[in-house]
């Protein structure tokens, strides 16, 4: 497997790449290669066309029976190049459409058409919801076979999989919960602005902003700036990247959780979130009315709306038996979505499939999408 970035990210991708290495490390026959940025040389790491020099000579010397590419758009430009010579089929992964990513439009067509040309190369595509599916059509990518496997999460404890029915009153505080990296693309200034509008409405409320600050500093930084400027200390923390136990605590004292993004390909911490029972508040984007029904088990605004976005969280403030009937919702439709065990069933056999392995079948219990 071809994975390479800048460096090691806390993000759903990054998660789903290195499970599903291990699912098939862990399958006896199946020997797994993966070229990782920690695994080019020092003398390559610095320049795209060496680091692309030593995966292709990494490839061919491993001589795959199938290479998986997830991002690495400059470090395949030679095996793009050499792609006839290669005899292994290619499957390219696709977590997020980052053509899509704001950037000037001279980068943003160069990054186009880098994109659209390396895919191009590709046997089969890998999403992770129809949406981002849509997207690689959208760009020209139509390769002979493409699936959609959603990623898997991290189920709620039995115990805590059931939400309490005894909520705070009317006029107790509303304990929100926003769940990703402090990035741009999560979106977390406007749901600050949503929240000083909250304020000003008199409105109650606790926020907890959970996720890595260190992705993008001076984003977060920013962030960490408009909370006190618009004197919200007192009702909104940035609580930094949770482990597993202090998550799975966050999830279950929230009554809500809200994700603002910009854009979201899939949604990991919405589908967690909602197997705690929560319902959720999140933009009407990519991936993430896939999982959010508006009207049954949470609530669609339009992305960048912090007006829209404040109306919608007051709805529930004003309003908990709409909280707890769309908690409830939520719960049931997580039970319908795909864990992680499932997910790596479903990978792997998409890969055998493409592989040509004699053990490749179908495997009916997980849901795929294939088009």
């Amino acid at each position: 497997m071809l994975m390479l970035a800048a460096r090691d990210t806390r993000s759903g991708g990054y998660d789903f790449n290195f499970r599903m290495i291990d699912h098939m490390e862990s399958t006896e026959g199946v020997e797994v290669d993966t070229i990782h940025h920690s695994t080019v040389p020092p003398a390559c790491s610095g320049s795209r066309l060496l680091g692309s020099l030593h995966v292709l000579r990494r490839v061919r010397r491993f001589s795959p029976d199938v290479l998986i590419i997830s991002k690495s758009y400059p470090y395949a430009l030679l095996l793009r190049l050499f792609r006839l010579s290669l005899k292994a089929p290619v499957i390219h992964l696709v977590h997020h459409p980052d053509w899509l990513d704001p950037r000037r439009p001279v980068a943003r067509r160069i990054f186009r058409w880098l994109a659209k040309w390396v895919m191009g190369m590709a046997d089969a595509v890998w999403c992770n919801s129809r949406s981002t599916l849509d997207q690689v059509a959208a760009l020209g990518v139509r390769p002979a076979a493409s699936t959609v496997i959603h990623p898997g999460f991290r189920r709620a404890p039995e115990h805590l999989a059931r939400r309490k029915t005894d909520l705070s009153g009317p006029s107790g505080p509303l304990r929100l919960l926003a769940v990703g990296n402090i990035v741009a693309r999560k979106a977390q200034d406007v749901l600050v602005e949503a929240c000083s509008i909250l304020r000003e409405r008199g409105r109650l409320f606790s926020l907890v902003l959970a996720g890595d600050s260190t992705v993008e500093a001076d984003y977060a930084g920013r962030v960490r700036k408009m909370i006190e400027e618009l004197f919200l200390s007192d009702s909104v923390i940035l609580a930094g990247h949770l482990q597993e136990e202090e998550l799975e605590k966050a999830y279950s004292a929230a009554d809500l959780l809200v994700h603002p993004a910009r854009w979201e390909a899939f949604g990991i911490a919405v589908a967690e979130g909602m197997s705690y029972g929560l319902p959720v508040v999140g933009s009407r984007i990519g991936g993430i009315p896939e999982l959010v029904s508006d009207g049954h088990n949470g609530l669609l605004v339009p992305p960048g709306d912090e007006l829209a976005l404040a109306n919608a969280i007051d709805s529930f403030i004003s309003n908990r038996a709409l909280l707890r009937e769309m908690g409830s919702n939520s719960g049931m439709k997580a039970n319908l979505l795909n864990d992680w065990e499932q997910t790596c069933r479903a990978f792997y056999s998409f890969v055998s499939g493409i592989a040509g392995w004699n053990d490749f079948a179908e495997d009916s219990s997980a849901r795929t999408e294939e088009r």
